[in-house]
């Protein structure tokens, strides 16, 4: 019955999954395409619920801070980035935009703006933005400048509601960079009616919230189960991984601490997301050696642990602008240090080892989830947030499972 149950419950998601996939890529074929900065939705069909990505080529000005009503009174020639899009060789006349600089992004939308309250849905730009809405302060993160001495970074997605004056929606968005590798817009911004984009965002807070409280109920689990049993030190190492990720989880994604906290520290929670990274792939693997030590390779677990405490130091004492371009050497070492765990895995598998082929499912799995967070990271497509969490959480419960399988008599 668990078995049937189960199939039954992958089936379910599976078809939701495409049924929503399908109907956002349905939606999206009736939104025209924005040109020159501007998107015409004069003739569009307004349902009740409706979201529209303003996707496409932005007005922007490099290395300008241009405010509500002077374009009006000074004359201004804009260059034209894709939103979303991270600033790298972009710019006018195919000079060099630096990932570490300022710039305004100003777009149009024209249409029927009947609704009484609208909304708008701004992810976490790096680093600092100020966004008017028809000359309105509507949003920000940190404050966005000329220098670094000037600025601050932010980082939380916010939705915010409206009600607009106006057919035109003239958005205008001071964004600034100084302390990150990557600047600019990396994510979509969308507007619907009030209602949907809060709901959307109520979702999306519930699934990173119930993903972080599922890792924590494991990980508290299974420390209680570690000094009930007989000490087993990998049932402390995926304690400690549950909680840990748990952690990470709630200084990244929504950023929750920002949500909860609004004055912590930048530059130390952007620590803590990156360095509890690293902590993971220790946990991982040495929990991974210890619960199949005749398969795993005891030199290759000291080299993993060695290299990844080397990052969590240089984390803990370097400047951000350095710990952000340690990333990408780190995500290639992850890889390997991935697939080595499935060479281990599958192994365990072939030696028919208990609990084997629930752990290696969970670890194809994680791979999967893994490849997916860091192909939307580099810009390949949109990240849907709630499939991310589900996905991580689904990744620990089935090795949950795999460890009490193993232990079963």
């Amino acid at each position: 019955m668990a078995l049937i149950m189960k199939k039954l419950s992958i089936r379910h998601v599976l078809l939701l999954s495409i049924g929503v996939g399908i109907g956002c890529t349905l939606r999206a074929e009736r939104i025209p395409n924005s040109s020159g900065g501007i998107l015409d939705l004069s003739d569009f069909e307004y349902e009740s619920e409706y979201v529209i990505e303003l996707k496409g080529k932005w007005q922007f000005y490099w290395e300008q801070l241009i405010y509500p009503g002077e374009f009006d009174t000074i004359p201004h020639s804009p260059d034209y980035i894709d939103v979303p899009s991270i600033w790298s060789g972009l710019g006018k006349d195919e000079s060099m935009v630096n990932n570490f600089g300022f710039a305004t992004y100003r777009f149009l939308v024209i249409g029927r703006f009947k609704r009484e309250s609208l909304a708008l849905e701004i992810p976490a730009v790096y680093n600092a933005y100020k966004l008017w809405l028809n000359g309105n302060e509507l949003s920000s993160n940190g404050v966005p400048g000329r220098s670094k001495e000037d600025s601050s970074p932010k980082w939380l997605p916010l939705t915010k509601e409206f009600s607009p004056n106006s057919d035109t929606l003239d958005i205008i968005i001071h964004v600034s960079n100084f302390r990150h590798k990557r600047g600019g817009i990396p994510e979509s911004i969308f507007l619907g009616d009030t209602e949907t984009l809060l709901k959307k965002r109520s979702s999306r807070l519930t699934g990173n919230f119930m993903s972080i409280v599922g890792l924590l109920l494991i990980g508290v689990g299974f420390l209680i189960f570690y000094f009930l049993s007989k000490k087993d030190i990998s049932l402390l190492l995926f304690s400690g991984l549950c909680m840990d990720w748990a952690l990470r989880s709630f200084f990244s994604d929504l950023y929750l601490i920002n949500f909860y906290f609004g004055d912590f520290d930048w530059t130390l929670a952007m620590k803590i997301e990156y360095a509890t990274l690293h902590i993971a792939v220790i946990f991982g693997t040495f929990f991974i050696a210890k619960s199949y030590p005749g398969e795993a390779n005891k030199v290759f677990r000291n080299i993993v642990a060695v290299v990844s405490i080397f990052f969590v130091l240089a984390t803990t004492v370097v400047n951000t602008i350095v710990v952000s371009y340690m990333l990408f050497p780190f995500l290639v070492f992850a890889g390997l240090v991935m697939i080595y765990v499935i060479g281990v895995l599958l192994n365990a598998v072939v030696n028919g080892r208990r609990g084997a082929f629930f752990s290696t499912s969970g670890a194809l799995l994680l791979i999967l989830v893994w490849f997916y967070d860091l192909l939307s990271y580099q810009g390949f497509f949109e990240i849907n947030h709630i499939l991310l969490n589900l996905g991580y959480l689904l990744t620990f419960s089935i090795n949950a499972v795999a460890i009490i399988y193993q232990r079963m008599k």
